[in-house]
């Protein structure tokens, strides 16, 4: 005779909380994206990975990650508690430093990382998005040549997001980059160096279909910068 027995096994569960300060932001479960707050019930023990982006925005401000409440980093992992427990990560909002600074231009440069023509415009950083800036002042300008709109400060600021706002696309089918836009640090106001930061979204070069677009401009981690600029040809 063969006899044949079961056991019924009950795994221990606890509910563990998600909640970002300020709420509403994202979170990310096990690769997958929640909204906070939201609670999830799970196996004691199990280890689960928390992400969150170190760059959010919320209505028209920006916010960067402080902290985890348990001092994980923005990514780590954690194992379900036996009890249930709240997990909170926080961000500070991030402060728009430009009108700070003084706005610059630059154009008919035959290098990218160029310092030359460079002339003030303080319309550039005066949170009037309204009105459009040429960057080569309505001159006739090689298509080849490098123009660029930025910030110098008196003293270094530490940067985690660049927003720039493309201005629009006129009927003489100007008004957008034909080709490399990126952004640009400077260490002493006058030597420029490739960012290797990304802009959301990608750039639509050499069409309307960048005008009036915010482009915005994060890296993994905030940097110390004497200045930003967007160039492109």
């Amino acid at each position: 005779l063969t006899a044949i027995k079961s056991v019924n096994i009950y795994p221990k569960k606890s509910n563990f909380t998600l909640q970002t300060v300020p709420a509403n932001m994202q979170v990310y479960l096990d690769g997958t994206l929640i909204y906070t707050p939201s609670t999830v019930e799970g196996v004691v023990g199990l280890q689960r990975e928390l992400n969150v982006p170190t760059i959010q925005k919320s209505g028209s401000d920006y916010y960067e990650f402080s902290n985890w409440s348990d001092g994980g980093n923005a990514d780590h992992f954690i194992e379900t508690p036996e009890t249930d427990t709240t997990y909170t990560a926080t961000y500070s909002q991030v402060t728009n430093v430009a009108p700070q600074a003084t706005a610059y231009r630059w154009s008919k440069n035959s290098s990218s990382t160029s310092n030359s023509n460079r002339v003030a415009a303080g319309s550039l950083n005066d949170n009037n998005l309204t009105s459009d800036i040429s960057l080569n002042n309505g001159a006739d300008d090689n298509i080849n040549a490098w123009e660029a709109a930025g910030v110098v400060w008196s003293a270094n600021q530490n940067i985690s997001v660049v927003d720039y706002k493309n201005g629009k696309w006129d009927q003489a089918q100007n008004g957008a980059f034909t080709a490399n836009f990126k952004l640009q640090f400077t260490s002493d106001g006058t030597t420029w160096t490739d960012s290797g930061w990304t802009p959301v979204p990608d750039y639509v070069y050499d069409s309307p279909s960048s005008a009036n677009v915010t482009y915005v401009f994060t890296g993994d981690s905030s940097v110390s910068t004497r200045g930003v600029r967007v160039v492109g040809q």
